[in-house]
């Protein structure tokens, strides 16, 4: 995106690179965040009362087993959808670009 806005050997900020800009970070925040919305998640399904009371109280309660696996699918399903989302993004722009000529090759002569 950013090489072919290039123009006379300078880097121009032009309207598609904005929203590449933008969406870039957007991918890189929701990467950043799935281990945070997994624990989330976790705690929002399955916290005990026994759980939430101790956090109340400013003890950090051990996770049983099953959060812990709970935890490792919210977190592996979240970075597939992200990694899923930043291609189908990336096939969706490959397929709205022009295809460029292959140039011939000429055979090179042994020396």
């Amino acid at each position: 995106m950013l090489f072919r806005v290039r123009r006379g050997g300078r880097f121009r900020v032009t309207a598609p690179v904005v929203p590449t800009f933008l969406g870039v970070s957007l991918l890189h925040a929701l990467w950043d965040s799935t281990s945070g919305i997994a624990v989330w998640l976790v705690a929002r399904t399955t916290t005990s009362d026994f759980q939430r009371a101790l956090f109340d109280l400013g003890y950090m309660p051990s996770p049983s087993s099953e959060q812990i696996h709970l935890y490792t699918a919210y977190d592996k399903t979240g970075l597939l959808m992200v990694s899923l989302g930043g291609l189908l993004w990336l096939r969706l722009l490959l397929r709205r670009e022009p295809t460029a000529p292959i140039p011939a090759q000429s055979p090179s002569s042994p020396v």
